[in-house]
């Protein structure tokens, strides 16, 4: 498998268009993502026009999600919230290891710079990395 660059920007930024990137892309899995993205953003432009600007102000999280990185199970589909109000860590069932480098920067972060104030380790049901 290649892995190949999507994107110059992310969102909050703003949107990524189709056709800004060459993609080797045999499955048009990832043209259809950037293009569902682009029609994210511009929906998003339209109902709420300040978004993209608020969120290139900062973030500041209440809570730092721990979750699987199973694809059934996106926290911001499972809470309902916006960008900017979960800050997050996933990894095969939601793990936090002492010896984690990357899970303890996240929660470092999250605590020392964002100031959250709860952290949560949430697990689901059928993980096949416990299993």
């Amino acid at each position: 498998m290649t892995a190949a660059v999507v994107a110059q920007r992310t969102v909050p930024t703003g949107p990524v268009k189709p056709g800004h990137t060459t993609l080797h892309d045999p499955s048009g899995v990832l043209t259809r993502l950037l293009t569902s993205n682009a029609q994210w953003a511009t929906d998003v432009s339209r109902v709420e026009p300040a978004f993209f600007e608020q969120c290139a102000k900062g973030q500041s999280p209440k809570v730092l999600w721990i979750g699987c990185a199973d694809s059934r199970v996106p926290e911001s589909v499972v809470l309902a919230c916006k960008p900017g109000e979960v800050f997050v860590t996933r990894n095969i069932a939601n793990q936090v290891h002492l010896h984690d480098d990357s899970v303890l920067a996240v929660l470092a972060y999250a605590v020392a710079e964002l100031g959250v104030e709860h952290v949560v380790v949430v697990g689901h049901s059928n993980c096949g990395g416990v299993a």
